[in-house]
């Protein structure tokens, strides 16, 4: 009979222990993105040379994908204003896709016929501008000390052609 009890009560504790739950839950997601912000300009220098940025936009692709993924920062040269881009996104297929944007060449990067995403000219994206994902501020920026790439809707023509907005995700 006392064995029979001291089996009862080792039950009932051990049924005790595993009935108890946390009241608190942890947020993985909320606890990662505490000290990111989401941006519609980001300047660059040969800092951020390596580093991988998050992007979110508003242009969508044939199936109803957003244009949205991550670059790298392969180059930067503020002094010719100059920036080069390894992007992918899953609305191409997660391919990447290099571009380089500079007041020389294509400031604009967007997406093309063929849905890749491209540099462009100012003529084709004021033309396009519902496809430019992100532009290359120009020679008159006012911090020549960074190149600044900003969301088609910052630009008044862009923006009055149905520019979508883009968002950098930026970790403070």
């Amino acid at each position: 009979m006392k064995k029979l009890f001291n089996v009862a009560v080792m039950f009932a504790a051990l049924a005790t222990a595993l009935s108890f739950t946390s009241c608190e839950t942890t947020d993985e997601k909320s606890e990662t993105n505490v000290n990111e912000q989401q941006l519609p300009e980001l300047n660059l220098t040969e800092k951020n040379i390596g580093q991988t940025f998050d992007f979110s936009s508003g242009v969508v692709n044939a199936d109803g994908e957003n244009y949205s993924g991550k670059f790298k920062v392969t180059d930067v040269n503020v002094s010719e204003n100059s920036v080069t881009f390894e992007i992918t996104c899953k609305a191409t297929g997660d391919r990447k896709h290099e571009i380089t944007l500079s007041d020389a060449g294509n400031s604009y990067a967007m997406v093309g016929e063929e849905g890749n995403i491209i540099g462009a000219k100012k003529a084709v994206a004021d033309a396009a501008a519902d496809q430019v994902i992100f532009v290359l501020l120009g020679a008159n920026r006012a911090d020549k000390t960074v190149c600044t790439i900003t969301s088609g809707t910052k630009n008044s023509t862009l923006a009055a052609n149905g520019a979508t907005e883009t968002l950098f995700a930026v970790k403070e």
